[in-house]
């Protein structure tokens, strides 16, 4: 029982997370026919770190969280960017009161189009790794996501409602005994759903982060998470979906969400991030 909670655990991990580190942004819309250096230039205006970044996430609550993740510089190419982003993740189930469940995710997201009138789109591949106190597990994951992704480039005031996003998924997993290395199970979850409403910014206020105190705007929305039908040890079953309450505080100062809070079943979380680090400029 509780090999299969955490290994559901790990692929509702691995679909979340692709809903948070997606850096495309809609505000800056690829010319139809660019020369080479407009295009890269385009490109990387339309990538939150522009010559990559390293940024520190932790959480508290009943599911405490650390996340890295490391998003490289991007190149461009003949229709769009390409990005690779590497997320390493440390997360515990505080009900369980076992040592946290380790995952690595290395994701090459394409970003498109470079001329089309619309939102952009992004599609993700990536590779999972990750190790549990009685379990590990390996595969793949992939995703499109269609809408505003992040709030580079916006401009925001009260009052403004920014469109909302949807991120479509599949995660497949090879499951293996932690002492033995023996494969026992896999695991198929293809047509995990991350619906995110339309959101609505209020009035910016000056709180406390990690960087010092920063005037934000708070940003709320719904957010819908589904792993969907998921086949794990021959059986097929349908998860529930999660309705959470997010209000994301985006700083300008930093072009970067600081602090998320997260309301779901009564009980909130906070999401802090910690540390921004830029990586270079080697493009």
């Amino acid at each position: 029982m509780r090999v299969s909670i955490a290994v559901g655990f790990i692929a509702a991990q691995a679909v979340m997370l692709s809903a948070c580190v997606s850096p495309a942004g809609p505000a800056v819309l690829f010319p139809a026919r660019a020369d080479p250096a407009q295009a890269m230039e385009n490109c990387r205006g339309k990538i939150w770190a522009r010559a990559g970044a390293r940024v520190q996430m932790e959480a508290d609550g009943e599911m405490p969280m650390s996340i890295t993740s490391i998003q490289h510089p991007p190149a461009s190419g003949a229709s769009g960017c390409t990005a690779f982003i590497e997320i390493h993740s440390k997360t515990a189930l505080a009900a369980m009161q076992e040592p946290p469940i380790i995952t690595d995710q290395r994701n090459r997201l394409a970003v498109s189009p470079f001329g089309a009138p619309s939102t952009v789109q992004v599609e993700s591949r990536g590779e999972i790794n990750a190790s549990g106190h009685y379990a590990r597990a390996h595969g793949t994951s992939e995703s499109k996501a269609s809408g505003v992704i992040n709030y580079a480039g916006i401009h925001f005031h009260e009052g403004l409602l920014i469109e909302g996003a949807e991120i479509r998924s599949s995660v497949s997993l090879k499951i293996y005994a932690r002492d033995s290395g023996v494969e026992f199970a896999e695991l198929h979850a293809p047509e995990a759903t991350v619906s995110i409403g339309p959101r609505r910014v209020g009035r910016s206020e000056l709180i406390e982060t990690a960087f010092g105190r920063r005037e934000c705007f708070p940003i709320s929305y719904e957010k819908r998470t589904s792993l969907g039908p998921m086949e794990f040890v021959g059986e097929v079953g349908t998860s529930r979906s999660t309705i959470s309450q997010i209000t994301d505080w985006y700083c300008p100062s930093e072009d970067f969400v600081l602090r998320t809070d997260v309301r779901q079943n009564g009980k909130i979380q906070r999401v802090e991030t910690t540390d921004i680090a830029p990586l270079g400029d080697t493009q």
